[in-house]
């Protein structure tokens, strides 16, 4: 407001009395009718640092901000016209050094002598901070307004809403500011409402923020949403509450797109399990003409054949065993894919592994005329974290990869390498015909033999599928590195781990055994029993009794106390499992060893025999060296 009595004030200060001028911080003048300055106190120079000659010698004018000339010109010419005795008003002075400061004016005018008296207060400061503070509430109602997220506010005593930003309303489907004032029962049925009044007030009661994962809201021409709502209570500094702040997600997309995922994943876990049921009843079909193939096979080849018999019989045995291959393979590509492959990892001896893998694959290397060379392999107590069967499987793939397609004259060379990070790599490196880039890049791909299948190399294109995938589940990585006409190295890593605490690998020796055995062999396949007869048959002393159904068996097993037991799972009165679990249980009968011999003994069922009971557990088609290396390990017991 202007400062009545102002210019009288001035006017009576006595020129030899300068001291109010003299000491003043604000701004004080008078000003002619000309324009120009009559009179100034010092403090014009100190706050804009020009000389009072220098301010007296140039229109006042030239000092304002020039955007302020309209209004200051406005105002000098109302008080000059004697109309208004005082006025107030801010204008923008030039310093000297550059840049300007704002000035809140307050002036008046004395006609009868042409002069206008004025005082000036510095608010460059305040009008600043001010400026700032609208500043950042526009930058703040934009950065709410733009949220995708729905944020609102309500009071803390009727709990209407104050506030929404544009989310909530475009979701509510209303005009902005169309619901301020209203609360939840103006808007919603009673239930619902009570409901969010009830969430609304806990948030002045508790400690923190009210989560409420999964809100539903019925909302008109919008259907049902699924909101994740943050409830928060705002208080004063006593504590008192003031507002209700809630911010809100609308979760529906997401929440459909779970339950789709969801729906899609039961189906693909039934689809496995029907596919996994499928694989399992098609083995043990399988498997169970295959035991006789192979089985009287291996008894072919121990009886004095013409040259033209035994060739006969090494092409059955081999037909059988690739096709003994073939289902492994495909079962624990399908155990892969699923996610049920269950490895033992444990520390291996890597040298012992890899030697026995070389000594396999020695013979299949001679015949093609490929040199297998091992010096640079690992020596030493290197062990590395793996499963010791699956390693075994890996590097004999591997080897006989290389030696298969090899040219004859060729060269396998199998070295092992430490490398960083507590890794060892095994490195098996062919001189064959090599592969392109693009071969590479489909090496791993299942039942791609990359157009070997063109040629007369065996082989299912299953082999480095499975490898990739044992390797992966071991932790470990494989890599390929190959060039046409050059060759190809396989790179194998896995982990290396220190020695275990005895420092000492158990090796079994499998061609000892005791004669003098007393044996059940239960099984409801006449040629099973007839084959695991003439298998046992070199046993000096041998007592075999066999039964073709589970409850003669038991019988047998409690009239005559056997050293051992061999059971097949699938049995005409019962199930296998069940026997098992009688023949444990029974005092007379728990210590005797229980070979299983099934063909459905898949790695998990193995596992889950062995835990209840089973000495060990062997797949059909029986291998003959496998089920007399059973025997002694269960006579050993």
């Amino acid at each position: 407001m202007p400062d009545e009595g102002l210019g009288e004030r001035l006017r009576q200060i006595p020129d030899d009395s300068a001291r109010f001028w003299e000491l003043s911080s604000d701004l004080l003048c008078s000003v002619s009718s000309d324009g120009h300055f009559r009179r100034l106190n010092p403090a014009w120079t100190r706050m804009l640092g020009w000389t009072v000659d220098e301010l007296r010698s140039r229109p006042v004018l030239d000092l304002i901000h020039p955007d302020d000339h309209e209004q200051s010109l406005a105002e000098l010419a109302r008080l000059q016209t004697g109309v208004y005795e005082s006025v107030a008003y801010e204008s923008r002075l030039c310093c000297k050094s550059g840049g300007y400061r704002t000035i809140l004016w307050s002036a008046t005018s004395i006609p009868d002598e042409g002069l206008v008296y004025a005082m000036g207060r510095d608010v460059t400061v305040s009008r600043r901070a001010q400026e700032e503070l609208e500043r950042s509430e526009r930058f703040l109602e934009s950065v709410l307004e733009n949220l995708p997220t729905m944020v609102f506010v309500k009071d803390a005593d009727e709990l209407r809403f104050v506030r929404m930003n544009k989310a909530e309303e475009e979701l509510l489907g209303c005009a902005p500011g169309e619901l301020v004032g209203q609360n939840d029962h103006d808007l919603f049925p009673k239930v619902v409402a009570d409901a969010f009044v009830a969430k609304d007030r806990e948030a002045f009661t508790t400690e923190g923020v009210v989560d409420i994962p999964e809100e539903l809201i019925e909302i008109p021409g919008n259907g049902t949403r699924v909101l994740h709502t943050r409830k928060i209570g705002l208080r004063d500094e006593t504590g008192k509450p003031l507002y209700l702040l809630g911010i809100s997600e609308d979760i529906t997309d997401r929440k459909v797109a779970e339950r789709a995922a969801d729906v899609a994943r039961a189906e693909a876990e039934r689809a496995n399990l029907a596919k996994s049921e499928f694989l399992s009843r098609m083995s043990h079909e399988l498997r169970t003409p295959l035991n006789a193939v192979i089985g009287f096979g291996q008894l072919l080849e121990l009886d004095e054949l013409e040259p033209h018999q035994t060739e006969a019989v090494q092409h059955i045995l081999g037909a059988g065993r690739h096709l003994l291959d073939l289902i492994n393979e495909v079962l624990d590509i399908s155990r892969i894919e699923s996610g049920t492959m269950t490895l033992s990892l444990e520390p291996v001896h890597l040298a012992s592994v890899l030697n026995d893998a070389v000594l396999l694959i020695r013979p299949l290397a001679d015949a093609a005329q490929v040199r297998l060379t091992s010096d640079g392999a690992c020596n030493g107590d290197v062990h590395v974290v793996a499963d010791e069967q699956r390693l075994q499987q890996v590097l004999l793939n591997l080897l006989s990869n290389a030696v298969k397609y090899n040219r004859a004259g060729g060269k396998v060379s199998v070295r092992c390498l430490p490398t960083a990070g507590d890794h060892i790599e095994i490195a098996i490196t062919d001189t064959g015909m090599g592969m392109s880039p693009e071969q590479v890049q489909r090496l791993f791909e299942p039942f791609d033999r990359l157009g070997a299948e063109r040629t007369d190399i065996e082989g299912t294109g299953l082999g480095l599928s499975l490898v990739k995938g044992f390797v992966e589940a071991m932790a470990g990585s494989i890599q390929a590195e190959s060039e046409p006409g050059v060759g190809t190295t396989m790179r194998l890593r896995l982990s290396a781990v220190p020695a275990p605490p005895d420092g000492a690998q158990a090796r079994e020796d499998a061609t000892q055994y005791l004669g003098g055995l007393t044996i059940v062999h239960i099984d409801d396949n006449p040629t099973s029993l007839q084959l695991v007869e003439r298998l046992l048959q070199p046993l000096p002393g041998l007592r075999l009794f066999a039964a073709r159904k589970g409850r003669e068996g038991v019988a047998l097993i409690r009239a005559h106390t056997p050293d051992l037991i061999v059971l097949d799972l699938h049995l005409s009165d019962g199930d296998g499992r069940e026997f098992l679990s009688e023949l444990r249980h029974d005092p007379q009968t728990a210590a005797i060893p229980i070979v299983v011999l099934s063909a459905a003994a898949t790695p998990d069922e193995a596992e889950r025999l062995r835990a209840a009971g089973a000495a060990d557990v062997l797949a059909k088609p029986v291998d003959a060296a496998l089920l007399l290396k059973a025997v002694a390990r269960a006579n050993a017991r």
